[in-house]
């Protein structure tokens, strides 16, 4: 009787112990899916609330004083709290805008993700690579979620060539 009661206990909390795992896995899934749609729609307001009215002919000339400008504007109103990294982009993959000055006027190679937001696919997120050397500046911040979404000038012309690139952290 023993043995069949330890065999029962046993398969009992083999289980539960795979339902606990499905559980956690699942869990850990929805809510990187969820941080992931938030940061989609957080980076989607900051463009087009924050981003977009403070766009200069200097800032997409690639001319100092749009970047000084841009950063003004980043610093009081955008960069903040779990917000690690702002990026503006150019569609030759020229960083425009970044709060790291060291990053403004490098060139990386967009992916597809991202050069199909700048062709008016809707904002797009993702988890960070930061083996990438564009995010080398990134990699002790932890986990990091990416965001892109296209943008368009104060005056409503499109600027087909620029896009907010936002890492913020997650847990």
């Amino acid at each position: 009787m023993r043995g069949i009661i330890g065999r029962f206990a046993f398969a009992g909390f083999l289980a539960m112990t795979v339902v606990a795992g499905i559980v956690a896995v699942l869990s850990q899934r929805a809510g990187r899916d969820e941080a992931i749609r938030d940061a989609r729609e957080i980076t989607r307001l900051i463009a087009e609330g924050v981003v977009e009215p403070a766009i200069t002919p200097e800032l997409i000339e690639g001319q100092p004083s749009g970047a000084t400008d841009m950063d003004r504007v980043m610093r009081a109103s955008v960069i903040r709290g779990s917000l690690v990294r702002v990026k503006i982009w150019a569609e030759s993959g020229t960083v425009l805008y970044s709060d790291q000055r060291e990053l403004i006027g490098e060139r990386y190679e967009l992916g597809a993700d991202e050069l199909e937001v700048l062709h008016g696919a809707p904002t797009a997120a993702e988890v960070s690579d930061l083996s990438r050397s564009e995010n080398r500046l990134e990699r002790d911040q932890g986990q990091l979620l990416e965001a892109y979404t296209a943008m368009t000038g104060p005056n409503g012309e499109t600027i087909p060539a620029a896009a907010i690139a936002a890492e913020a952290q997650y847990h």
